[in-house]
């Protein structure tokens, strides 16, 4: 019996012995390793090998006693996890570990991902209160991106308490702020967001020439960027638009031709709203037949994720009606769970919430119809279930491996056409007599930039806005402004354009350091974080240093 136990229990225990070993053999690897496999897993986060490169990253980071990159380990944590009690543990952390640091704007990026976190998982009183810690630790700071961007998530937690006047104060100052940078990806991206969100709202609010504006605004700009995904979503909210509008042929039509896209990329939170759009048209039209397959479809998904938004209530209360006229007991009663079973999970969200809904069937009018109907038949006292098959997705790995590849091409050769028109000659403006700055010293700073940028003096990782003023003998305001108004960028996005633009351009012309590391590159560039060095990489090009470098290589065998 002993000897049983004994077998039971290593079975048990081989589990975890064998994943220890993973990674202990993981911490050989240097971190830069180790970030660029979690920079290839990106768009796979929930892959079984991601946590494995996280915590070997963070007992590496903890070995050799460096804050820095124990907090990024942390937000790699954040980011792979799949639990939100995984997800809080590793914020907390990096909460910690930001503290210890001193720095303020990494505090408040943990305490956003921690937000971010609650808010995935409907947990929206807890994601406000991060936004709102996130956003005291910013009180002093001058990172303007950051604070709107936790300005951005505040409005949505507004958004899902209905609150749509505070909601729409805060993305419009969002939209004046990300709009400031169009050439910046990041951004973009916000910008986007920003615009997709109040177009969303005022179709929520029955606003329908404001939605219109919006969307055909997003829709613009979405061509412009040449972003996919915020166009495909600007073309739903069109096609609401039009059922708005009692167009809705129009809008089924364009409804259908997102469907499959969004099957593909597992996106059912849009594809919920899809069917509810295209039910209810089919309602106005009469065709009662589609009506149903696409109320099984949001039935089926409402099974599967075991939440519904109480903003689709109405197609099920359109379907009990249905099903009273028709006397069908036993649809009734499915139905009237399924109504009751959404109450109680958007209740159990926020009370709050749930107060502001309209509901044609309460939950006491639900208990007295379903008490009533069960008491009609011996055979409703046990409630019957109807299982909808869910919906079978069907992804095949080199289909996704195909688009991904034909995304990353397309915003390869973007950046190259942009790096090419894109240089540093100096604006034709003259300074005026009465400029700020001194003509002459102005004019001697220009000079000396050009030299600066001739001689590669920007690779130094050391250069700073001081010590580059103290080289040039002069001070720091001129410098700045000089920058300012002749790069017209910052000094740091200068000197981090200069750099991208230095290895894009080595990668290009010397195939040899196409077999560099990120963090070998990094280092050419001036970077002393191979993490850093990714995340400007992609701010400035839309493509992380890995699929750069992937699809150069491919570029250079397809011209031998």
């Amino acid at each position: 019996m002993k000897r049983v136990v004994t077998y039971v229990c290593i079975l048990l225990l081989l589990p975890l012995l064998i994943k220890a070993h993973q990674i202990d053999s993981l911490t050989s690897k240097d971190n830069t390793y180790l970030i660029e496999r979690l920079d290839a897993l990106i768009d796979e986060k929930h892959h079984p090998n991601a946590m494995l490169y996280v915590q070997a990253y963070i007992r590496n980071a903890k070995k050799e006693k460096d804050k820095l990159n124990l907090f990024y380990a942390y937000k790699e944590g954040i980011f792979f996890s799949s639990h939100l009690n995984t997800q809080v543990e590793y914020a907390d952390s990096a909460i910690i570990i930001a503290r210890k640091l001193k720095n303020k704007e990494l505090a408040a990026t943990a305490l956003l991902s921690k937000g971010l976190a609650y808010y995935k998982a409907k947990d929206y009183r807890e994601a406000l209160q991060n936004y709102l810690n996130a956003d005291h630790e910013l009180n002093h700071s001058k990172d303007q991106y950051l604070m709107h961007k936790v300005t951005f998530n505040m409005a949505m937690i507004k958004i899902k308490l209905h609150h749509y006047s505070q909601a729409e104060e805060l993305l419009l100052k969002c939209k004046t702020f990300f709009q400031t940078k169009p050439e910046n990806k990041d951004y973009q991206a916000y910008l986007l967001n920003t615009i997709y969100q109040l177009a969303c709202l005022h179709q929520e609010v029955g606003n329908k020439a404001k939605a219109k504006e919006f969307n055909q605004l997003g829709l613009n700009k979405s061509k412009v960027y040449n972003n996919d995904f915020f166009l495909r979503h600007f073309t739903i909210n069109k096609a609401i638009d039009e059922f708005l509008n009692d167009q809705f042929e129009t809008a089924i039509q364009l409804l259908s031709t997102k469907e499959d896209i969004l099957i593909k990329t597992n996106d059912f939170n849009t594809l919920t709203k899809i069917y509810y759009y295209k039910a209810k048209a089919f309602d106005k039209l009469n065709n009662q037949q589609h009506k149903i397959i696409y109320f099984n479809k949001i039935d089926s998904i409402f099974n599967e994720y075991n939440f519904l938004e109480i903003k689709y209530r109405p197609i099920y209360e359109n379907i009990l009606n249905d099903a009273l006229a028709a006397s069908d007991t036993s649809r009734q009663l499915y139905i009237i769970n399924q109504l009751l079973k959404m109450d109680e999970l958007n209740y159990k969200l926020d009370v709050e919430m749930s107060q502001v809904i309209y509901k044609e069937y309460d939950t006491a009018q639900l208990l007295k119809l379903k008490e009533k109907l069960v008491n009609k038949s011996q055979k409703l006292y046990v409630v019957l279930v109807t299982c909808f098959t869910g919906i079978i997705v069907l992804i095949m790995g080199i289909v996704k491996s195909r688009n991904k590849n034909k995304r990353l091409i397309e915003k390869f050769n973007l950046f190259i056409e942009e790096s090419a028109e894109t240089t540093y000659k100096e604006r034709i403006t003259l300074v005026k007599d009465d400029d700020e700055l001194n003509k002459e010293a102005f004019e001697n700073i220009l000079l000396k930039l050009e030299e600066f940028e001739q001689n590669k003096e920007f690779l130094n990782p050391n250069i700073t806005v001081v010590s580059l003023a103290k080289s040039f003998s002069t001070n720091t305001t001129y410098l700045s402004k000089c920058v300012n108004q002749y790069k017209g960028i910052n000094f740091s996005s200068y000197i981090n354009r200069l750099r991208i633009k230095f290895i894009t351009d080595l990668l290009q012309e010397q195939p040899q350091y196409l077999n560099y590391s990120v963090g070998a590159l990094g280092e050419i560039a001036g970077y002393m974080n191979p993490r850093q060095f990714s995340n400007v990489f992609y701010s400035e090009t839309g493509l992380r240093p890995l699929d750069f470098i992937k699809i150069q290589k491919q570029k250079n065998k397809e011209s031998t």
